[in-house]
């Protein structure tokens, strides 16, 4: 979710993960597929959204659908600012690949569902366009299958091969749940290009320093549990001493260890954070230099034509130095325009005039 995205951002990993589980779990539910297409694009936004250097990869499950459903999540994923998509072969509805009932679809079908995500990401770097000779559409594709459980690994082995022809350089595979080190040692072997290894703590496969990992062939180590299991125990350990301590327990957690203090809850979840940027935003003369370094984050892309003009506008020196108008000011100077359109265009023009006002340039503000 949004805070653990922020704490793993915090901790100084290179990237992300949002996993099927652990959306599942902040629902209350099991990882089993009962959480929809819809839920997963809204908790991709919300991720991303608490993120600002790293990328996350979203778990893509089956899916949620027929090939053309695969399109959809393929779309939506990047939409909602993903980097990466996992997708994988078990039959709807799918489960966690270290528990017991899972099932794959057959070769065709699951080969299929990876040519559709490849077909989705291409058709929409076609419509995006190429910039530079850079993709606009940088989506990182990991094609998982679970048939090592169910089939055994001379098909798992085949699906990733499979897989990996159909992939760009850049791509993973991903085989699920290897239950020891020559499994692991063979996969990485005999599947060429880039791999992730799950790393489940006390899952199916076995745990090994990273080193270790890197030597046998892996790319890519996730974690998709540690925070999640870690929580539960904290949490089940507070509210047990809570419920067991006639009324008293509040008093005893503080100096247990238990807990952050209150000072480490309100910087891990933002406020610090946003007192700067409202102390900035209040006094935007003072903090020219800020907004400058800061606009990026906040400047629409792509713009329409004609904010990219004032764009341009915005940023020429000017001679006159007048008050910088407020935004009560700036919207009583707009009150005949056609309701729809200043509603349409009224976050757009909140953007700029923060750049204006930054620069100290009243008549643009």
């Amino acid at each position: 979710d949004g805070l653990t995205a922020r704490l793993v951002e915090r901790a100084g990993f290179d990237l992300t993960f949002m996993t099927g589980y652990g959306v599942s779990a902040v629902h209350g539910l099991p990882d089993t597929q009962l959480i929809s297409y819809g839920e997963m694009v809204a908790s991709a936004r919300l991720i991303t959204g608490s993120l600002k250097k790293i990328p996350c990869i979203g778990d893509g499950d089956t899916g949620y659908g027929a090939l053309p459903n695969v399109e959809r999540t393929v779309r939506g994923y990047v939409s909602a600012g993903l980097a990466g998509m996992m997708i994988e072969d078990q039959v709807t509805p799918k489960r966690c690949g270290h528990t017991k009932g899972k099932d794959v679809v057959g070769f065709d079908e699951a080969v299929g569902r990876v040519r559709a995500a490849v077909e989705a990401r291409r058709r929409l770097r076609e419509e995006k366009g190429d910039q530079n000779g850079a993709w606009c559409v940088y989506l990182v594709l990991i094609a998982r299958t679970d048939s090592a459980a169910v089939l055994g690994m001379d098909e798992a082995v085949k699906r990733c091969l499979a897989f990996r022809e159909l992939l760009d350089d850049t791509d993973l595979t991903f085989l699920e749940a290897p239950t020891s080190v020559d499994e692991m040692t063979r996969y990485c072997r005999e599947v060429p290009g880039p791999k992730l290894a799950n790393c489940l703590e006390n899952g199916k496969t076995p745990m090994m320093p990273e080193a270790q990992l890197a030597a046998i062939g892996y790319t890519i180590a996730a974690y998709p549990l540690s925070l999640l299991a870690a929580s539960i125990k904290s949490m089940e350990e507070v509210l047990a001493r809570l419920r067991d301590s006639a009324g008293d327990g509040a008093l005893g957690l503080e100096g247990s260890g238990l807990l952050a203090s209150f000072a480490d809850v309100c910087d891990a979840v933002g406020f610090n954070e946003y007192y700067e940027r409202e102390a900035a935003l209040s006094n935007p003369v003072q903090a020219a230099d800020s907004q400058a370094a800061t606009f990026a984050q906040f400047a629409p892309s792509p713009k329409p034509a004609h904010w990219g003009r004032l764009a341009v506008d915005l940023l020429q020196p000017r001679e006159e130095a007048a008050p910088i108008p407020t935004p009560a000011e700036v919207s009583a100077t707009t009150a005949d325009l056609d309701p729809e359109l200043k509603e349409a265009n009224l976050k757009e023009a909140i953007k700029w005039y923060r750049l204006a006002a930054a620069q100290g340039d009243a008549a643009a503000a």
